[in-house]
């Protein structure tokens, strides 16, 4: 099966394993044909966000299941009973209700098992039922995230008129692949080079391209501090810093850019970021025109503001110097612009409807 390329409505590779004693079958996709002995055929469902799993409440029934205690491998991640379906969902990634990942070089691959315990009302059993559920997904900016346990990343709603509302976030990776996010404070040199990514989470219909507009750092987290560095300036890299390098931006549901990572003169440690963008219908022309350097004048309605940091300088500081001025500043959070609100998350958020 040629797996997609993008993550948007996915179920990429969703398989389920049934078993009972030694009966065990495996397939792909979310529909199950379970051997003849469990009559069971659940629904998998798996997207950038989200584990869907759904059994039909009588088959259950049937196979004397305590359909109220069904569960994960965390046993505090327990299905519900939804008319006449028993149906649990949980957010993408590992660590959550024990689900586990496991990476290649190119997919990563997300498992838990879903316990069927028997009901009580009877007196014994002779069988016990699980359903061992994986999907897998092709890695990239936003699945890779779900691999680490603290990912940094930030995240805001942008709303869009006669569209609903859009959750857009900002990480940043280790390198130029852009699929190994850091899991903790980060520590650069002067001399390293910092990849940030920016993406669309919800956009499922896969209508909107994603425009990086204006980013800048600051050396606190205020996004008006007088003292600012351009990054990207109306779609564009800052031509005076050759270390730019915008390596998508206006052409999907995703923006990648790298920068060698730099001091702000004075006392400070610290560079925050910040990230004005826009969603663009793909109906136009969103990639931005940087040869002719022509500004687009027309405002954006989809525009939202977004602000992480600290990143931290890790250069050895001089004998004389003193003490950072910036190191009693506070974690950051996101700042949205006509937004329902911003927050700094450094655990990977994944909501019922949290890319590509």
């Amino acid at each position: 099966m040629q797996l997609p390329t993008t993550i948007i409505f996915l179920c990429a590779v969703a398989s389920v394993s049934c078993s009972i004693s030694s009966t065990h079958l495996r397939v792909q996709r979310s529909a199950l044909e379970c051997p003849q002995k469990i009559a069971v055929c659940p629904k998998l469902t798996c997207d950038a966000n989200n584990f869907g799993f759904c059994v039909d409440k009588q088959e259950l029934l049937d196979l004397k299941v305590d359909i109220y205690n069904i569960h994960l491998l965390d046993r505090s991640c327990k299905a519900n009973v939804i008319g006449d379906k028993v149906c649990i969902n949980w957010a993408l990634g590992a660590f959550v209700c024990g689900t586990t990942a496991e990476l290649t070089d190119t997919h990563v691959t997300y498992k838990n098992i879903m316990f069927l315990p028997p009901d009580p009302v009877y007196v014994i059993y002779r069988e016990e039922y699980r359903f061992n559920v994986s999907c897998t997904f092709p890695l990239d900016l936003l699945t890779s995230l779900g691999t680490v346990l603290y990912p940094i990343i930030v995240i805001i709603s942008i709303p869009v008129d006669g569209y609903g509302e859009f959750q857009v976030g900002m990480a940043v990776y280790k390198d130029a692949s852009f699929i190994t996010p850091y899991d903790s404070d980060v520590f650069l040199s002067t001399h390293a080079m910092l990849y940030v990514g920016v993406f669309i989470y919800n956009d499922y219909n896969n209508e909107f391209n994603l425009v990086m507009k204006n980013c800048y750092a600051t050396p606190t987290m205020n996004p008006n501090d007088l003292k600012k560095y351009d990054i990207i300036m109306e779609g564009c890299s800052n031509t005076l810093d050759k270390t730019i390098k915008i390596v998508e931006n206006g052409e999907s549901s995703k923006g990648k850019f790298q920068v060698q990572m730099f001091k702000f003169i004075g006392d400070h440690s610290r560079v925050y970021l910040h990230c004005e963008v826009y969603l663009c219908h793909k109906s136009k022309s969103c990639k931005p025109n940087c040869f002719g350097r022509k500004s687009n004048n027309e405002l954006p309605e989809a525009l939202g503001s977004l602000r992480l940091g600290p990143i931290n300088r890790s250069d050895p500081p001089t004998d004389d110097a003193d003490p950072p001025t910036d190191a009693a500043d506070p974690p950051t959070d996101a700042a949205g612009k006509s937004t329902s609100g911003g927050f700094m998350l450094f655990g990977f958020l994944l909501s019922s409807y949290l890319f590509f």
